[in-house]
């Protein structure tokens, strides 16, 4: 009698074997294609933004400052006037017409009522799909350039958008093609103010070094403070006794910490201060409803740690009474491009996108970043 057979145990465990060593042969490849494709739409975004900025620029004869400010050289901190470029092209991309009636000019964009546009009007546009940190602190994947150089944001800048000039075609010598307007940014690098603020929470240099993903502190030095009641960066909003100047700020700190200005501001970082306030029990310290009520009716004072830092902490916390920011030279030193993957992509004046990587000519990216050299480009053999 013929019988039969079935597969065996042995057989079994090979077949489930066999499939396990091609699901992990596959899975790298199909994660590759996603992150290209992520990539991908990455560009289009600096595409649709190029399209904004040309848009504005057939309007007004001029491309938007980088930023409008007082206190020159740029300083990320949040009094000022600070309209960034992204306010002025943002009237030109999509729902661009509530944006303009929305939007107080005469304000500084730091002010509520400003504050809470940038909370509630998102751009897609702005966010890369390989970035997770935007959504939450309203900042953007993506930076217009304002130097060749590692300096700070001013008016004598060389990039395309600088501080308190709209420029013209005419000021950019080196010509569309070979000038860069916008490129992505490492958001965990750099949190920033939002948006709509012109310091480096938008603002870029090509002559710093690209960063990469991992060599960011952001998680440690910023984050991981956040935890314990220094909501960093996006606490500007909960200055409901506010120093009204960078000097102001840093007395406060001064008399709270009984240490000297200029150590703070050469020694002290971020994180560091985060210490010091702890040990004086300063995180207690937050305000009441009633005083959130006064600064705005639409005020949040609950924010989730889970959803917000994409930690899993599922805990709720307050936003302090002031925020932490960065000191001295630190507040004014030119940030990099970088991304949530390798390198950083970057689109000319002409609208053509091209990736950088890590390991690009400094002095070749440099010059791609300022407008008015008028130096022959020499492309590096690779």
């Amino acid at each position: 009698m013929n019988g039969r057979r079935g597969i065996s145990l042995l057989e079994t465990i090979v077949i489930i074997a066999i499939i396990g060593v091609l699901v992990g042969l596959l899975l790298p490849s199909i994660q590759a294609s996603r992150e290209q494709a992520r990539k991908a739409s990455c560009g289009n975004n600096m595409t649709q933004l190029w399209y904004g900025i040309q848009a504005y620029e057939s309007a007004y004869s001029q491309f938007p400052a980088g930023t409008l400010a007082v206190e020159i050289p740029v300083r990320e901190f949040p009094t000022d006037y600070h309209h960034g470029w992204l306010t002025r092209i943002a009237p030109y991309m999509d729902q661009g017409s509530l944006f303009s009636k929305a939007i107080d000019r005469s304000l500084s964009i730091y002010d509520p009522k400003n504050f809470f546009l940038q909370k509630s009007f998102k751009l897609p546009t702005l966010q890369c799909p390989s970035s997770w940190e935007g959504s939450e602190n309203h900042s953007t994947s993506y930076a217009g350039i304002h130097d060749g150089r590692p300096v700070p944001i001013q008016e004598s800048s060389r990039g395309v958008f600088i501080a308190n000039r709209f420029l013209t075609r005419r000021d950019i010598h080196d010509g569309l093609s070979n000038t860069l307007f916008i490129g992505e940014q490492n958001q965990t690098e750099n949190p920033g103010l939002g948006w709509m603020s012109g310091t480096n929470a938008s603002l870029r240099s090509t002559g710093v070094p690209i960063v990469e993903p991992d060599d960011s502190d952001f998680m440690f030095n910023y984050s991981m403070d956040a935890f314990e009641g220094a909501n960093t960066y996006d606490a500007y909003a909960g200055f409901l006794t506010p120093p009204q100047t960078y000097d102001q700020y840093l007395a406060m700190l001064s008399e709270k910490l009984e240490i000297a200005k200029e150590t703070l501001e050469s020694e002290y970082s971020i994180a560091s201060i985060q210490d010091a306030l702890f040990e004086l029990g300063d995180q207690a310290e937050f305000p009441d409803d009633d005083d959130a009520a006064e600064l705005s009716p639409s005020f949040d004072m609950d924010m989730d740690m889970g959803t917000g830092m994409g930690m899993g902490m599922g805990m709720d916390m307050e936003t302090p009474l002031f925020p932490l920011m960065p000191l001295g030279a630190e507040s004014l030193k030119a940030k990099p491009l970088g991304s949530s993957h390798q390198g950083s992509q970057a689109i000319f004046g002409d609208g053509k996108v091209r990736y950088f990587d890590n390991e690009v000519d400094r002095k070749f990216l440099a010059q791609l970043g300022m407008r008015d050299d008028q130096l022959p480009l020499v492309i590096p053999n690779r």
